[in-house]
């Protein structure tokens, strides 16, 4: 569950929430995704963070991101659902309509989701 510190943002335009500004210690805000992921390395007022976050709207959901299975390996994933207390990922060669040349099938986990809490640690870039 999103930590009731964080300011939810909404997009300007339509009201949209879009992310959320995590406080990061004397009047400095980190702009944070929709599940927690930090959108800049830096920190800053409020009104940056507010910047950072319309620049980059909903786009990051429509990213590749890589899954940390949490057994030492990793996959590349795609965002399928997002809400305030879980997401679901998936393999991003499923979200393909064809696998990659040269993929073996039988080794990749075809059609596998996870589900992570809200936020989560577990996704990066």
């Amino acid at each position: 569950m999103i930590p009731g510190d964080w300011t939810p943002y909404h997009r300007i335009d339509d009201g949209e929430l879009i992310g959320y500004l995590k406080p990061a210690g004397d009047d400095l805000y980190t702009p944070v995704t929709l599940f927690g992921h930090p959108l800049s390395d830096e920190s800053g007022e409020d009104f940056w963070a507010e910047d950072v976050l319309e620049g980059y709207g909903l786009s990051y959901l429509a990213d590749r991101w890589t899954l940390d299975r949490g057994d030492g390996t990793t996959s590349r994933v795609v965002i399928t659902e997002c809400g305030p207390d879980h997401m679901v990922v998936a393999l991003a060669e499923f979200a393909q309509v064809i696998a990659p040349e040269g993929t073996d099938r039988s080794t990749e986990d075809w059609g596998q989701t996870w589900q992570l809490p809200v936020p989560t640690d577990r996704l990066s870039r």
